[in-house]
């Protein structure tokens, strides 16, 4: 058994010792080519992909041949690319995508709300306010 604890130890060492060389690395890793790539190069490619399977799904969706249009029957996918968008900083992506939902699904509550708050980070407060009485009209909340 001591000789057993020994092995793992020194097996923890060295996972320990290569996750001190990660971490000193800064963020870089090295990709097959053995070529540095930075963290935030990946995640911003992943999110450039996730963008545009989020547009084709959108617009796949708009057109009426493509038999979406039938199946979907909320705004959720432009909720959650505006959500992206939102959390990448691009808030006049999230703007226009959320319109562009709206327009698509004028009796969903969620895209007014979402929407709205867009327009809050914006400071548009009447906007923002618009759009939530708008969202309550769709969908009364219950009084708490």
């Amino acid at each position: 058994k001591l000789e057993g604890r020994k092995i793992q130890s020194q097996q923890i060492g060295q996972h320990l010792e290569g996750f001190e060389k990660d971490k000193n690395s800064k963020n870089k890793h090295d990709n097959s080519k053995g070529r540095k790539l930075d963290v935030e190069t990946i995640q911003q490619q992943q999110i450039n992909v996730m963008r545009k399977r989020f547009e084709e799904a959108c617009n796949a969706v708009q057109n009426e041949d493509s038999g979406l249009s039938k199946i979907m029957e909320d705004g959720r996918l432009y909720n959650a690319w505006a959500s992206l968008e939102v959390k990448s900083g691009h808030l006049k992506s999230a703007r226009k995508i959320l319109m562009r939902g709206i327009e698509q699904y004028p009796n969903d509550a969620t895209l007014q709300q979402a929407a709205g708050k867009v327009e809050e980070r914006f400071g548009n407060y009447t906007g923002a306010r618009d759009l939530y009485g708008g969202s309550l009209r769709i969908e009364p909340s219950p009084p708490t």
